[in-house]
């Protein structure tokens, strides 16, 4: 505990931006309901992290626990009204088994959360650290766009089965 607070201390002095030390590229979210990780805007940029593919049009930005909460508050009645794009019926009845990945951007001036979900059983032992874009298999794998300020949700993407 010495040693960090003496490492910050001296980066205030040397005019350092100390707190950027300290942030980790990820934060683990976990409640009864779901497991997923917070991709920080530094993280995010690195990773080139884009909506299918594309780059964000304004930046990065890293969403909050809270942010993320909300997303997942009307998740389950949003993905009942869109229930039609999933092969898998109702999938809202099986999302505690989707792990899940959020990244926060800029798109035509709106605060994005972009949400991959994949099933437990694809077990990459690097899915907190990496983000994953898969082009295939099935209901297992979808991805929408959550507008933080409208609290709505967009361009739900459920992927095709080969």
């Amino acid at each position: 505990m010495r040693t960090a607070l003496l490492i910050g201390v001296l980066g205030l002095l040397a005019g350092c931006d100390v707190l950027s030390w300290f942030q980790p590229p990820v934060v683990y979210v976990q409640t009864a309901t779901l497991e997923g990780v917070i991709f920080s805007a530094e993280e995010a940029a690195s990773q080139r992290i884009g909506r299918y593919g594309t780059e964000p049009d304004g930046g990065y930005w890293t969403p909050s626990r809270a942010d993320v909460l909300d997303l997942e508050a009307g998740l389950a009645d949003f993905l009942t009204e869109n229930q039609f794009e999933f092969v898998r019926n109702p999938i809202a009845d099986d999302l505690p088994g989707y792990r899940r990945q959020y990244v926060g951007f800029v798109l035509d001036g709106r605060w994005v959360i972009y949400a991959s979900f994949f099933c437990e059983w694809f077990d990459d032992p690097h899915w907190r650290t990496r983000f994953f874009q898969i082009l295939d298999g099935g209901d297992c794998f979808f991805q929408l766009l959550y507008d933080v300020e409208a609290r709505r949700y967009f361009d739900l993407m459920v992927n095709g089965e080969a």
